[in-house]
């Protein structure tokens, strides 16, 4: 009996501590519910807005009575409450868009050093045609200490490699330039020009079958050279010299033109076509058929004051209307001539 009365009270005993444990863990869940519940309370509801409640309603249940005071304060909390959960929401709303046009970025900056890698890498192909180029120069000085004729192998080869030499962008002083251009047909042109061969070979022949389109020329030097007939659109030539040049029926459509000199040129039937000349010097340039459709001609000077109707009237000119209506021209003095010269400018800006 005494053992069977010892066995009760152990399982009693083990029943209090199971009874115990539930009621234990009961107690922790409810807390942790609790918790979690003022935790939701305290974040969508705020402090404020609870305080606001509690003093509503300690003083409906003393008062029978609200104060205009108590229903302010309410109002004013829930839709501070309200306002800062919107904030809320819209910031968690648009964090992933953020996220995602940071990865945009940062791809896109990802792309762009892949793309100048590139850029450099042609840049460093195209250099090795240099090597080329100056077989071919040899040629032409070797012929040219024979005869002033070049041989048919000898142009072939000349346009060829002025085919090869295609434009692409490449750093100047850290930056890429802005459009593709070709600094070694831009060489190539120079040395045949200097080269004193029959003018009727250069444009007969030469100049027919080559292509010097997108040439690099910026500051240098063809006074006096005959390049008759040549193809230089989209070339770039700011700075140049073409004084007393023969560009007779050539095309500089597109091509930048900045402070270009053709003081005394050929420009006779010449494609000007949306290049741009400004700042370019026309002193006494014959420009008998040249075209000057949609062509920019800001501060460029010229040799008589009346100079836009006379390309207009007399030479009737293609978009000869349309620089009379954009430009007007006035005395302006001129620094690398040390004197005033007529000089167009722009109607708009008076």
């Amino acid at each position: 009996m005494d053992n069977y009365t010892k066995q009760l009270e152990r399982e009693n005993l083990q029943l209090k501590e199971e009874i115990n444990r539930l009621k234990s863990n009961s107690e922790q869940k409810q807390k942790v519910k609790k918790g979690f519940v003022k935790f939701l309370g305290l974040t969508f509801a705020g402090k404020r807005l609870k305080k606001s409640i509690y003093l509503v309603l300690s003083q409906y249940n003393q008062e029978r009575f609200v104060s205009r005071e108590a229903l302010s304060d309410l109002l004013a909390s829930i839709v501070y409450r309200l306002t800062r959960i919107g904030v809320f929401t819209v910031v968690v709303a648009l964090l992933p868009f953020i996220l995602l046009i940071q990865q945009n970025l940062l791809l896109k900056q990802q792309n762009e050093k892949i793309q100048d890698q590139n850029y450099l890498a042609e840049a460093s192909r195209r250099s090795t045609q240099m090597f080329i180029m100056g077989d071919v120069l040899s040629d032409i000085n070797q012929e040219r200490n024979k005869s002033s004729v070049l041989s048919a192998p000898l142009i072939g080869r000349i346009a060829s490699l002025s085919l090869a030499m295609k434009p692409y962008r490449y750093f100047m002083e850290g930056e890429l330039i802005e459009k593709p251009l070709s600094p070694e047909r831009g060489q190539l042109l120079l040395t045949i020009s200097k080269s004193n061969l029959r003018q009727l070979q250069l444009s007969d022949e030469i100049f027919q079958i080559s292509d010097f389109t997108y040439a690099e020329l910026s500051n240098v030097t063809f006074r006096s050279a005959y390049l008759k007939d040549i193809d230089l659109a989209y070339a770039q030539l700011n700075f140049a010299n073409m004084e007393n040049t023969n560009l007779r029926n050539a095309s500089l459509a597109n091509a930048n033109l900045y402070h270009t000199d053709f003081i005394d040129a050929d420009l006779g039937f010449v494609d000007f076509r949306m290049a741009n000349l400004t700042g370019a010097n026309l002193m006494y340039a014959r420009v008998i058929d040249a075209d000057f459709t949609n062509a920019i001609l800001d501060s460029v000077k010229v040799h008589r004051m009346d100079w836009l109707d006379y390309i207009k009237n007399d030479l009737k000119l293609n978009g000869a209307q349309e620089l009379h209506d954009t430009y007007k021209i006035d005395s302006i003095y001129a620094i690398d001539l040390d004197r005033k010269v007529p000089t167009l400018l722009k109607k708009s800006l008076f």
